[in-house]
C-alpha cells in the first residue's frame, strides 16, 4: 500500500515523460496493484487475497489497526448494552 500511495502522489504523477517510458508489463503490474488496493468494499479484493495466503503473510497495517479499532468499537457499545454494567442501571 504504501509502495501504491508513493506512485500516486501528485508530483509523481506529474513526471509524464518518465510514466510514459514505462514498458507495458509494468504497466499491467501497476494496473495489477491498483485493483488489488481498490478502496471499494472496504478493500474487499485485498482481503480475499489476503485470507487465501498462508503464513508468514504481513498485512497493511492501517488497514488491520482500522479493522482493531472497529472491533473495540463494536465491543464497548455491546458492553453498553448490558444492563447490569451500566452505571445506575436497575437490576
Amino acid at each position: 500500500m504504501a509502495i501504491f500511495s508513493g506512485l500516486n502522489a501528485s508530483s509523481v504523477q506529474r513526471l509524464k515523460d518518465t510514466w510514459f517510458e514505462l514498458h507495458l508489463q509494468h504497466w499491467k503490474r501497476l494496473n495489477e496493484l491498483e485493483t488489488l488496493m481498490s478502496m471499494d468494499g472496504n478493500y474487499r479484493e485485498y482481503r480475499e487475497v489476503l485470507a487465501s495466503r498462508t503464513a508468514p503473510c504481513v498485512p497493511f497495517l492501517g488497514m488491520l489497526c482500522v479493522r482493531v479499532r472497529e472491533r473495540e468499537s463494536q465491543l464497548a457499545s455491546d458492553w453498553l448494552l448490558i444492563p447490569e454494567y451500566c452505571s445506575g442501571a436497575p437490576t
